[in-house]
């Protein structure tokens, strides 16, 4: 398996960054295509393959043009509580993906 990341925006405005996994580039693309024929997306960059760590995913995602600006954001783990008051806290290590 693959790993790639890719940046998006919904139809709404909302945009963000998403890390998936496919056998192949070719397969890596269709579901880019899904992304915006199937699902809706407005926007979805070309995947770009990781093959490092979290060092390479902070590299890659500063160089996207439409990548959110998470400093003004709230943490992440406040925003992984969700809507129903759950306490999910999801930390990124070097070794997760």
């Amino acid at each position: 398996m693959m790993r790639f990341v890719v940046e998006y925006r919904l139809a709404g405005g909302s945009k963000g960054i998403m890390l998936f996994t496919a056998d192949t580039e070719d397969n890596a693309a269709k579901y880019v295509a899904e992304m915006i024929c199937r699902y809706g997306y407005a926007y979805v960059s070309d995947p770009i393959v990781l093959s490092g760590g979290i060092e390479e995913l902070y590299r890659v995602t500063d160089d996207l043009t439409e990548a959110p600006n998470f400093e003004r954001q709230q943490p992440f783990w406040k925003l992984a509580g969700g809507a129903r008051g759950s306490r999910t806290l999801t930390t990124l290590r070097s070794g997760d993906f």
